[in-house]
C-alpha cells in the first residue's frame, strides 16, 4: 500500500496518522494518540513524501531531504522507530550519489525499496534515477553492481513521474522529456530487477512515446496482469508550428504492448483523451480494476478562468480504452465538489472491490462508488 502525504503550511518535523482500515476511526496503538511526530525530520509544503506499508505492517517514509537527495525512515507498526533499519531507522542519501530530487518509491517483491527521481549529471545535464535499498535500508549490491542506476534520454531536460513494479518483477518507470521547441512528450523505461535496461522491451529498455503526443507531460502508470503498461498524462493538444492548438487540459491515456510497442487496439490507436471542453482536467494517478480489467484514473477539474471553481474527479475506462458509459454516464465520475472550493488531486487506491479510495488536499478522502457517484 502507498500513500501520498502533502501539507498546507511549514512543517519542521514529520507527523503520521493511522486510522483504522475497518471503521475510519483513530488507531490508539499507534503512536501517541494515534500520532507519531518526529522532529528530526523537516519539510517544505512542496515536499516529495511518500508512505509505503510493507507486508507485516511496518511503515517506510520516503522523502526529499532538506538539502537535496533522499531520507527514508522505517517505523513498526505502533508507531516507533525501528532502529535495525539504516542508522538508527532512517537512511540519507545525499544528492551527488544519484536521485537528487526524489519523485516515487515502491516496495520490491523482496521488502526492499525502489525509490526513482531526476539525477543530475554533470554541471547541467539530467537523467532517470533508480535506487534500489535492500531490507536493512542498504544498498543492494544486485541492482547494477551497486544498488544505483541512471538512465538517459536524449540528452534533454527531464522529469520523473512514476514507478511501478510488474508481476514479473521488472521495473518500469514513466518520466516526460522537455524540449527547447517548447514540445514535451512521455518515455517509459522497463529494467530488469537487476537494474540493467530490458531488451525484449523496446529494444534497450527504453520507449519514448511518438511525436503525436508532443504536448503530453507525463503523471502515472500501471502494469495489467498481462504485461501491458497503461500509463496517463496530462495532455495540452497538439503542437504545431510553434503553437498548442487548445486552450485546455485533458486526461490522456496510452497502453502499450509488453514488449514496448504501441497497443493499437487501446482507444483510438493505442491512446485516448478524456475530457470536458472549456476546463482543466488535471490528471494524478491511474490504476487497473482488478474486477473488471477496467482503468480507473483521478484527477481534479477547473473551469477556465477560475481556479476557486474545482473538483475532485474519476474516468473509467474499458479494456480496449473507451469511456465506460457505466460510470458517471460518460466515463466521468465527479467525487466530491462545492462551489468556491480549491481541490487537488494527490493519490489513488483502487480497492478489490472496484471501489476507488482517493485523496486530496481539500477532502481528506472520498470513496466513490464503482459506478462514478460518490459512496
Amino acid at each position: 500500500m502507498r500513500i501520498k502525504f502533502t501539507y498546507s503550511g511549514w512543517l519542521t518535523a514529520m507527523l503520521c496518522l493511522l486510522f483504522s482500515i475497518s471503521n475510519a476511526q483513530d488507531d490508539q496503538v499507534f503512536g501517541a494518540d494515534n500520532k507519531v511526530w518526529n522532529p528530526a525530520i523537516s519539510y517544505t509544503p512542496t515536499d516529495f513524501s511518500r508512505i509505503l506499508v510493507e507486508v507485516n505492517g511496518r511503515i517506510l517514509h520516503v522523502k526529499h531531504g532538506s538539502n537535496g537527495g533522499t531520507t527514508i525512515t522505517r517505523y513498526y507498526d505502533d508507531g516507533s522507530i525501528d532502529p535495525g533499519y539504516g542508522n538508527g531507522g532512517s537512511v540519507n542519501i545525499p544528492a551527488e550519489t544519484g536521485v537528487f530530487e526524489p519523485k516515487d518509491a515502491v516496495l520490491t517483491n523482496g521488502a526492499g525499496v525502489i525509490i526513482v527521481g531526476v539525477a543530475r549529471v554533470g554541471a547541467s545535464g539530467y537523467g532517470v534515477g533508480v535506487i534500489k535499498l535492500t531490507s536493512n535500508g542498504t544498498f543492494d549490491p544486485n541492482f547494477y553492481g551497486g544498488g544505483k542506476q541512471v538512465v538517459y534520454i536524449n540528452n534533454s531536460n527531464l522529469n520523473v513521474n512514476a514507478v511501478a513494479l510488474q508481476p514479473d518483477g521488472k521495473i518500469i518507470v514513466l518520466a516526460t522529456t522537455f524540449l527547447n521547441t517548447g514540445e514535451s512528450g512521455p518515455a517509459v523505461i522497463r529494467l530488469s530487477p537487476d537494474g540493467y535496461g530490458d531488451t525484449s522491451f523496446s529494444g534497450d529498455g527504453l520507449m519514448v512515446y511518438p511525436s503525436s503526443a508532443s504536448t503530453w507531460s507525463g503523471v502515472d502508470l500501471t502494469s495489467q496482469p498481462d504485461g501491458k503498461i497503461v500509463f496517463l498524462a496530462e495532455s495540452r493538444g497538439v503542437y504545431q508550428n510553434g503553437i498548442i492548438s487548445q486552450n485546455h487540459t485533458d486526461f490522456a491515456f496510452a497502453r502499450l504492448n509488453a514488449d514496448g510497442s504501441v497497443d493499437n487496439s487501446f482507444g483510438n490507436s493505442g491512446q485516448q483523451i478524456v475530457g470536458v471542453s472549456g476546463v482543466n482536467e488535471h490528471p494524478s494517478n491511474v490504476g487497473i480494476d482488478i474486477t473488471s480489467d477496467k482503468i480507473v484514473a483521478f484527477g481534479h477539474q477547473e473551469v477556465v478562468g477560475d481556479p476557486n471553481n474545482t473538483k475532485f474527479l474519476s474516468v473509467k475506462l474499458l479494456p480496449n480504452g473507451t469511456p465506460d458509459p457505466g460510470y458517471g454516464g460518460t466515463g466521468i465520475g465527479i467525487a466530491y465538489y462545492n462551489e468556491n472550493m480549491q481541490a487537488v488531486s494527490r493519490d489513488m487506491i483502487v480497492q478489490t472491490n472496484g471501489k476507488v479510495f482517493a485523496s486530496g488536499r481539500v477532502l481528506c478522502g472520498s470513496n466513490c462508488g464503482s459506478t462514478g457517484s460518490t459512496d
